[in-house]
Formats: C-alpha cells, structure tokens, sequence
C-alpha cells in the first residue's frame, strides 16, 4: 500500500511534521483525473468566501435567522468519502553524495589531521498519490442553496433587493 511506504520513508531519524499550505491545499485539489471539476470546486469556494465577506450586516442577519429552518430541512448527514490526494515524498535515486571532512586530532600535540568521507544515498521528489477518507456533511450544498434562497427572500421583503442593500 503506498501509505505504507510513505510511513517507512517519512516516519525515519529525520521526519518532522509540517504546516499544510495553501498552496499544497490548492495543489491536492487540482491533481488527479478529475482537475477540471477540481478546479471548478476550488473556484467556487473562493468565490462564496468573496462574496460572504462582502456581505451587508442586514444579508448576515437574514441568513442567520433562515439558518435554523435549513437546519430543520437539510439536517448534518455524515458520510465517508474517499477523495484521491497526492503527496511530494523522497525517494532514493540510486546515486550516492559523499563529502569530505578534515577531522583535527584530539591531541593537541601534534598538527596532524585525518580525512574521513561521508556518504548518504541520492534522494529525489516524487509525486506520490494516495486515497483518504474523509467524513463529508452530504447536506451541505442543499442546505447552503435554500438558507440563501429564504435570505434573499427576507431581503426582497425588507428592503426592495436580494442582498439587503440599504
């Protein structure tokens, strides 16, 4: 299983954790057979989070108060999905590094000094993919479609307009 082998390569003298980017959020999304809706998928989430952040407080409210009555109709509905992702992992390239390193002797006596070569194998990047689960609220976009429908409707009703333009 290609885990696996992540965890032998990774999990060594030298494996750290790191902070995911995101520019490897972005990457993960946008490699795989399906890039095209991938990058349709990440397109629109940028885009309600544009337009969520320059929503008025009077949209904010209205969609706050239809949030309960979506709740109601689209309740959370947890299920596992498997989303392929993909992984930068080192792998060795068959060559060898060696470096050179004068080593002083201990003594202070003598001015004589000793070479000693150390080697490590040759690593290079390689893509790696891999299947992860991940527990998806299957509700969500049609509970999101009718909270923004019922807030445009408050909006229409209270001010003359869908997003609550004073």
């Amino acid at each position: 299983m290609v885990l696996s082998r992540y965890n032998r390569i990774h999990r060594g003298v030298n494996w750290q954790p790191h902070t995911v980017t995101t520019g490897e959020i972005v990457q993960i999304f946008l490699t795989g057979p399906t890039t095209m809706v991938c990058q349709t998928r990440v397109f629109v989430f940028f885009l309600a989070l544009f337009v969520g952040a320059c929503a008025t407080p009077e949209y904010q409210q209205a969609r706050s108060q239809c949030e309960g009555e979506g709740l109601h109709l689209y309740p959370l509905v947890h299920q596992p999905q498997v989303f392929r992702r993909s992984r930068v992992v080192e792998v060795p390239d068959g060559s060898t590094i060696c470096e050179t390193q004068s080593v002083q002797n201990k003594e202070k006596r003598t001015e004589m000094s000793s070479v000693r070569s150390v080697c490590r194998p040759g690593m290079k990047p390689v893509t790696e993919y891999y299947d992860e689960t991940v527990m998806v609220d299957v509700n969500r976009g049609a509970r999101d479609a009718h909270v923004d429908q019922c807030a445009g409707k408050l909006c229409l009703q209270r001010y003359g307009n869908i997003k609550c333009k004073v």
